[in-house]
């Protein structure tokens, strides 16, 4: 974000391309859509409706390479151009959800002289956009997780209990989640296992409707804890490349 992007557009010389009008075309635009049941789910007549989504688009800008005021074919001296475009700041990252997408994407127009524009080549780019956890005072925040399960009947019941401490909420690409804790078990039943998980919940907006998607990002499991045992957790989760919390200007 803010960066500039240049490089260079090579027509090749073996295709006899007649133009008046060429322009690189580079794009960053979001999607969100998605189906809703209508009908009775539970019988045959139930069908998809669309639903109408959201689009915002957060820059578009165009650069001539080479225009003539008359269609020409391009000569062998006109099929390299260069180009450098600034990109404007606090750019959202690119995104691919079940719902939505955020990408950003470079298109080579053609207008032929014909009274009509062809797209004769499309490239996606990558963006990717900083988070300052410095400026986010909850970041430093201490995670303290206690939970307490009775398992079993009458007299012959007993508990399990899991706490676990993480020694602050925010992190970023690259880092490792400290997680410290311990699964007890004070029933005369088995754990099957114990497991944290990263999970990104995405929330997707269409006018007035809403869409949530929770997905794991990694994981890490420990195998049982039988009857009186503990079992002990000092272990890392390190947090792979994500695009950052807030998606700034995404609306």
């Amino acid at each position: 974000e803010g960066d500039d992007i240049y490089g260079n557009v090579n027509v090749p010389p073996s295709k006899e391309i007649t133009c008046k009008t060429l322009t690189l075309e580079l794009c960053g635009i979001t999607t969100v859509q998605w189906s809703s049941a209508t009908g009775d789910k539970d019988t045959a007549g139930a069908v998809d409706k669309p639903v109408e989504g959201n689009k915002e688009i957060y820059f578009r800008k165009s650069v001539i390479l080479y225009e003539r005021d008359t269609a020409e074919v391009l000569s062998p001296e006109d099929r390299n151009f260069y180009f450098e475009v600034k990109l404007p700041p606090h750019l959202p990252s690119t995104f691919e959800g079940l719902y939505g997408q955020m990408v950003y994407h470079a298109q080579l127009l053609l207008d032929s002289g014909n009274d009509k524009t062809d797209v004769v080549y499309s490239k996606p780019f990558t963006i990717v956009s900083g988070l300052d956890l410095n400026f986010i005072p909850e970041a430093a925040a201490k995670i303290e997780l206690c939970k307490y399960k009775t398992i079993g009947k009458c007299c012959s019941s007993g508990s399990v209990t899991a706490d676990w401490t993480i020694d602050r909420s925010g992190f970023i690409p690259g880092e490792d989640i400290e997680i410290h804790g311990a699964v007890q078990n004070d029933s005369r039943e088995s754990v099957q296992l114990s497991k944290v998980s990263l999970i990104m919940v995405v929330d997707y907006k269409a006018k007035k409707w809403r869409r949530r998607e929770k997905r794991e990002v990694l994981a890490i499991e420990k195998g049982a804890t039988h009857a009186g045992e503990v079992t002990v957790w000092q272990d890392q989760l390190r947090v792979p490349p994500l695009p950052p919390t807030g998606l700034h200007r995404c609306k």
